[in-house]
């Protein structure tokens, strides 16, 4: 009998990530209201009392990143679907898009 072997079934994680539905998107707004950078499975602030949450599990085939608030005792999800949807992360792409070839970002560039 086997009990711990590897698996050989793994999805492709190129897949695209289904549409996030509004409740992710508004927990990915709470979040960013209150302050800081949300990268994907690392901790963030509480979306309801705005203190410092905890990271309770990633799992990087879905896309889910669950998180808890020790203050409050808050659980949220943080998703890679509602990060990609978020109007934010389109601007955050544009701000960070490489100039010339490729060594300089366009917001460190001197005028």
């Amino acid at each position: 009998m086997t009990f711990f072997r590897r698996r050989t079934d793994r999805n492709d994680r190129t897949a695209p990530a289904p549409d996030p539905g509004a409740e992710e998107l508004a927990t990915l707004a709470a979040v960013r209201a209150q302050g800081g950078v949300v990268l994907f499975g690392a901790p963030t602030r509480c979306p309801h009392c705005g203190g410092y949450g905890l990271v309770e599990g990633v799992d990087e085939e879905r896309g889910r990143c669950d998180n808890r608030c020790p203050g409050c005792r808050q659980r949220w999800t943080i998703t890679t679907a509602a990060l990609a949807a978020h109007p934010a992360a389109a601007r955050s792409a544009a701000a960070t898009a490489p100039v010339g070839d490729g060594i300089l970002v366009r917001h460190l560039v001197a005028a």
